[in-house]
């Protein structure tokens, strides 16, 4: 790999969405280490990829990242796929194989990843709960459950540690959720009707799913811990606010991203890291398990203001890189740098460290508290250590600029939790009301640009794909905050959409999120969001209100007809799952899906459609003679070729082997006359260029359609049209053709 010069670096990361706690704290983490690394992030935030279903509309963002646009790549794979994390990540990697990509929070073979070793904090949470607490009776609430999931793995984790101590988890206590928090307040609904007896605590895989729990505990009258003990995983910011303070387990996000933005650095700029020396496939981290009092533990626990004082020691070891690590208690670093600033008198070294620990402090659920208790405990000691007045004088100011520093910190925490309305709820107030009037294209784009300002953003880009061209994006609207609101009505700009990247965001220099403009399955295009600041409340609403009004446009206007309609929904077909690899065409499964449904609705219109099958000549006879390779340059060829002789919004399938089926709607009989002249014409001029000692050609049976032929069945149109093909070929054989 070459070296790329010292410059901003580009780095895409792949997340499901800027929803959910977890989310919420790893973008607020890569923003902060871009920072201090000179890396600009763009967020690809397109959901999730289940291989039990067809993927949503908006997973098409994950073909977005390539080596032209971004210069590393780090994939988050069960958030993206959180059902089977390595396979379907790996589908959307080994069409990028040219770009360097990085893994967080799970191993993926072949990559530097960073994961997370939770199996000694599971062991610590069980034991505390079983021998401190003595509980016997556990209810589980996972999170999307598969054989390769992250959940199947805490679970079958948990599971065992009971086991130590005899106990099991009936399968009626395991709650299937999908880390929301609806899910802990519905799987408290579910084990409230069972007529066996009530847990004594439960155990939820994340954090996000605990608050629900114990949100809907309490509505119920039921007290946390005192009735029922409750407890997390993850340690996030929000859980702050719960009426106790939640035991969970630390995930080390800080720890895991600055080691991954440390090794990408690295090897694009040619410095030595300390993964360079053994180039492991996998760095883990130990997660941490932290006492509160959600599962019974009082507030006075010594032990636990030990635990908090290592975690927070943990967190100064992250400050600085790994070859600057200090190995040192918190309480005795900070006596150092107090020591250090009373001998030079310069009070910029305490006053910095002090606000990145705070800033890294501020990222769990209880931790401050203990901050404020060790840094307590050590202003005292240091103003018994020190007699003269100007030292105490400079010692208490310090200390009180640093618990300043953590109370306004801790305030604007609250303050962004609880902040619900940012111009969102007006903007959806809005959506709603220009919905009920069925707006244009141009009216809801203009509804949109005038919301930008009142949601904070200062930079968005919506590109929507060309409906004859799902390849193509169409620049829509441009918005600068205080400069320009641009939204162009005809003369649009057009550009390949695999260039978005480069097209929208070379003009950005502050983090960046990339957001679908999708319904369900039904794509129309991307917005690109400045994020200027570390708040993400309002990203999946903004992104949902914009795709329904352009959702609710479109079907206003161009997409009225079911058809037409049907056309922009098969602009999601060159997804991963419905394209043929070795084509680029759609395969037999797009054929037999949407080609059936589109099939079906053109004749309900009363418009005439059309069945071509179409079958190489003479493939075997290349095979055999001149190899497998001229073998598969003329498949290729051929699909070249007919890309090239039909419409945008026909649809070309490789059904298999060397033959393919071409489907098209609302045509007259010369459209399809055109369409197979312009086939022969352009194989009478691959055959004299090419230079090849074969010759490219190919026999077609056609099937017209007319809408009186309504009762005609999808299957028996193939049939037809496949008995026709073979009749063709039958009469070139005879007239020897071939």
């Amino acid at each position: 790999m070459g070296k790329v010069p010292d410059k901003k670096l580009k780095v895409g990361i792949l997340l499901d969405s800027a929803d959910g706690y977890m989310n919420k704290r790893i973008l607020n983490d890569c923003i902060d280490l871009a920072e201090e690394y000179n890396v600009l992030p763009v967020f690809f935030l397109g959901g999730v990829l289940e291989p039990a279903r067809e993927p949503a509309g908006s997973d098409f963002l994950y073909s977005l990242p390539h080596p032209g646009s971004l210069d590393a790549l780090i994939v988050f794979p069960n958030s993206i796929a959180p059902w089977d994390p390595v396979t379907e990540t790996r589908k959307i990697l080994d069409r990028i194989p040219d770009l360097p990509v990085y893994a967080a929070n799970e191993a993926m073979p072949g990559l530097f990843s960073v994961a997370i070793n939770e199996k000694p904090a599971i062991q610590a949470l069980v034991d505390h709960l079983v021998l401190t607490h003595g509980y016997k009776e556990f209810a589980l609430i996972t999170g999307p459950d598969a054989p390769a999931s992250i959940s199947r793995r805490r679970r079958q984790l948990f599971e065992e540690q009971l086991a130590r101590h005899g106990i099991s988890v009936p399968e009626n206590k395991i709650v299937l959720g999908r880390f929301k928090e609806d899910d802990g307040k519905r799987a408290v609904e579910a084990l409230f009707r069972q007529e066996d007896s009530i847990p004594e605590v439960i155990i939820s895989f994340n954090d996000q799913m605990a608050a629900g729990t114990i949100e809907e505990l309490l509505n119920r009258g039921i007290a946390v811990p005192a009735d029922i003990a409750v407890t997390g995983f993850d340690d996030v910011e929000e859980t702050s606010l719960l009426p106790c303070t939640l035991t969970t387990i630390h995930v080390p996000v800080w720890e895991m991203m600055t080691a991954l933005f440390e090794k990408i650095t690295g090897d694009l700029r040619g410095r030595k890291t300390a993964g360079d020396q053994r180039k492991p496939d996998a760095v883990y981290l130990n997660a941490t398990f932290i006492r509160r009092e959600s599962c019974g533990t009082l507030r006075n626990d010594e032990t636990h203001a030990v635990e908090m004082e290592e975690l927070v020691g943990e967190q100064i070891e992250s400050i600085y890189s790994p070859h600057q690590s200090r190995n040192k208690t918190f309480r005795q670093e900070l006596e150092n740098v107090l020591e250090e600033t009373l001998t030079t008198g310069e009070t910029d070294r305490f006053s910095e460290f002090s606000q990145k620990i705070v800033k890294k402090i501020l990222r769990t659920g209880d931790i401050s508290s203990s901050f404020i208790d060790i840094f307590s405990s050590q202003w005292t000691i240091s103003l018994l250590k020190h007699d003269d007045n100007e030292t105490r004088i400079l010692i208490n100011a310090l200390f009180l600029d640093a618990i300043r520093l953590l109370v306004r910190g801790k305030m604007q925490t609250c303050a962004r939790i609880h902040a619900n309305d940012r111009g969102a709820l007006e903007f959806s107030r809005n959506s709603t009301s220009i919905l009920s009037r069925k707006p244009t294209m141009q009216e809801a784009l203009e509804e949109i640009g005038k919301n930008l300002s009142m949601l904070g953003i200062e930079r968005c880009i919506l590109v929507l794909t060309d409906p004859e061209n799902p390849d193509l994006g169409i620049t829509r609207l441009s918005y600068k905050k205080r400069y320009f609101r641009e939204i162009p009505t005809e003369n649009f700009t057009k550009f390949p959409v695999s260039r978005l990247v480069n097209n929208g965001l070379d003009s950005i220099t502050v983090p960046i999120a990339v957001l679908p403009i999708a319904i369900n399955t039904d794509f129309f295009g991307y917005m690109v969001l400045s994020i200027t600041e570390n708040s993400f409340e309002d990203l999946s609403l903004v992104q949902e209100l914009v795709s329904r009004l352009i959702a609710g446009a479109a079907s206003n206007e161009s997409l009225s007809s079911q058809i037409q309609f049907l056309e922009r929904k098969n602009t999601a077909l060159s997804r991963l799952s419905t394209i043929d690899e070795f084509t680029g065409l759609h395969n037999r499964r797009v054929l037999h899906e949407t080609g059936k449904d589109l099939f079906r609705r053109t004749l309900n219109e009363g418009k005439t459609c059309c069945c071509i099958f179409l079958d190489m000549d003479g493939l075997k006879k290349i095979n055999d003679e001149w190899g497998h390779p001229e073998g598969d340059t003329a498949i290729k060829t051929l699909a070249a070729i007919l890309r090239k002789s039909f419409r945008s919004r026909d649809m070309i399938v490789r059904y298999g082997g060397d033959e393919f089926i071409v489907l098209m709607f609302d045509i007259k009989k010369a459209t399809v006359s055109s369409a197979l002249a312009r086939i022969t014409r352009q194989l009478d001029l691959y055959n004299k260029s090419s230079g090849k000692p074969w010759m490219l050609q190919a026999s077609w049976g056609v099937t017209v359609v007319p809408p009186d032929r309504i009762t005609l069945s999808f299957e028996d149109l193939i049939e037809e049209t496949d008995d026709r093909l073979y009749e063709e070929k039958q009469r070139r054989r005879e007239a020897g053709l071939r």
